[in-house]
């Protein structure tokens, strides 16, 4: 939520320091390029080897879902401080 309310403020500190907010949706968002070219799943070796976890690359494409769907979802509904309780 902190990211999608301050988001004007924020988004140079989330492009230098916090790449895995963007470019793991982007990737998800990519996968119908798997079709045509499958080695785009090789993509994933990068931040695997980075990483030296499996889980962290994990845990970032789930993260990177739910940054779409933040994203996606409307934002209809003001902002209430009674909601965040």
């Amino acid at each position: 939520m902190a990211h999608k309310k301050h988001w004007p403020k924020h988004f140079p500190h989330l492009i230098k320091t916090e790449p895995h907010v963007w470019i793991y949706p982007l990737f998800i968002l990519g996968l119908p390029i798997a079709i045509q070219w499958p080695a785009y799943f090789l993509l994933l070796v990068i931040p695997a080897f980075k990483n030296r976890s499996l889980g962290v690359v994990l845990h970032h494409l789930v993260y990177g879902w739910g940054v779409i769907v933040g994203v996606l979802t409307p934002l209809t509904t003001p902002y209430s401080p009674e909601s965040a309780i």
